[in-house]
């Protein structure tokens, strides 16, 4: 290898970060491969060439979110507002058609504070005007939060980064700092980042394929291997309830019904033998059979 001299950025490590020293000229070489302080500095400047490939499967943006129930919003709004803080407990506040004085979902900060909660008022909508702000905050405001509330966040499925929404907020917060309020704003932008790193939450509630795309494949890895997807629980649930409808139907209806012979249902015979407890029979149009539907 050549003897040459390289106008570089001598760099050295401090911590997680590349500090730049000085500018000056590296010697590198068969004879001098060192700088002066044992390390060669090129390895701690920056590259000189970006990777022009990229990956076939990108991460997207952002989760579906308005696709949630106003149920599912709330609770993931309130699993994320557990987890901003050590809090001694999260819950729902009140239930849909009660004056809820403009909160869903309120945590207590542990120790002795003044203002030892944190409250969320959700919404899950397809638009959100300046109007919807100042109406949140006026409905709190007359309420009996403020005076024991440090935190109020005003979280949506709405993106909130128009300008005019922007002015909204800052209006919101001004207005709350009179009370000693501080006020948060999460709208889909923000929301999306906090679950970023969230991604056994993301597989709960959007399922476990959107783990991968959004949180990356390293986060999708992390999962364990044998928790049902929400998709998965979803048909769970649906199949039990089908059984469970069937074995109280059969309780009240041990034989066909006149005219409706054609409709197959379930006969459940108990028997008294430990071993064959629970035995079954599919009725349809030419009889028993067994088996369930």
């Amino acid at each position: 290898m050549q003897r040459s001299q390289i106008p570089r950025a001598v760099c050295r490590l401090v911590g997680d970060d590349v500090v730049v020293a000085d500018q000056s000229s590296v010697l590198l070489g068969a004879e001098s491969p060192l700088g002066e302080t044992g390390v060669e500095p090129w390895l701690w400047s920056m590259p000189e060439d970006m990777v022009d490939e990229y990956p076939t499967r990108p991460l997207i943006d952002g989760l579906p979110l308005q696709k949630l129930s106003w149920r599912d919003t709330e609770r993931l709004l309130l699993q994320l507002l557990a987890g901003q803080a050590e809090v001694e407990f999260a819950k729902s506040f009140g239930v849909r058609g009660q004056d809820q004085e403009g909160i869903d979902v309120y945590a207590r900060l542990p120790g002795e504070l003044p203002r030892p909660y944190v409250v969320l008022q959700s919404k899950n909508v397809k638009t959100v005007a300046p109007s919807d702000l100042h109406n949140a905050v006026a409905k709190f405001l007359e309420g009996s939060w403020p005076e024991r509330t440090s935190v109020f966040y005003f979280a949506t499925t709405f993106d909130l980064t128009a300008t005019s929404l922007d002015s909204a907020v800052r209006a919101a917060a001004e207005r709350l700092a009179l009370s000693g309020v501080r006020f948060v704003a999460w709208g889909a932008e923000e929301i999306n980042e906090l679950l970023r790193n969230q991604p056994k939450m993301v597989a709960r509630f959007f399922d476990r394929a959107w783990v991968e795309p959004f949180c990356g494949a390293e986060a999708a890895s992390s999962l364990p291997p044998t928790r049902l997807s929400s998709s998965e629980v979803r048909n769970l649930r649906v199949g039990l309830l089908k059984l469970y409808q069937a074995a109280f139907a059969s309780l009240t209806s041990p034989a066909p019904v006149s005219g409706r012979e054609d409709e197959p249902f379930v006969v459940l015979k108990v028997s008294p033998q430990p071993e064959t407890q629970l035995g079954a029979q599919v009725w349809d149009e030419g009889g028993p059979m067994t088996g369930c539907p």
